[in-house]
């Protein structure tokens, strides 16, 4: 109500009544934000690129998936196939990479926490060959093929 709202907080504040200017609580500002999502292509985390014949690369990446991406996509128009492991793979066994089925299987801003989650998911996919990163303990191991059954 401009200043007259604040006048009339300053006579309640006398009497110990203590004023906010702050509008109600509606459904619409529960449901919505002012703020654009972050899509996820351009979040850190674990991803993973398709190959035709059914395998995947699994990676992991502390910038965006869509700059990683486009990297491994370059590694290939360069024939940079120690570069890049589903390069590698696509090209000596003559196979298409499904670059539109790529995705990032999940956000992961923390480096160590990601290598773990990318070594987990190189344990439960069909991977084409690649380091397997992080070395996991068997104990991990066990726990995995406890979940698959």
């Amino acid at each position: 109500m401009g200043a007259a709202s604040h006048k009339i907080q300053r006579i309640l504040r006398e009497a110990d009544v203590e004023v906010r200017h702050s509008s109600s609580t509606k459904l619409q500002s529960l449901l919505t934000t002012h703020k654009d999502k972050r899509h996820s292509k351009n979040l850190p985390g674990v991803y993973r690129i398709p190959c035709e014949c059914l395998k995947v690369y699994i990676g992991e990446t502390g910038r965006s998936f869509a700059t990683r991406l486009k990297e491994h996509q370059a590694h290939g128009r360069r024939d940079e196939r120690d570069k890049s492991a589903i390069i590698h793979h696509a090209h000596t066994c003559e196979h298409r990479i499904l670059w539109d089925e790529s995705r990032l299987i999940t956000q992961v801003p923390n480096w160590y926490q990601r290598r773990v989650r990318e070594a987990l998911e190189i344990e439960v996919h069909n991977t084409v060959p690649q380091d397997n990163g992080l070395h996991l303990s068997n104990i991990w191991l066990t726990l995995l093929d406890n979940q698959a059954n």
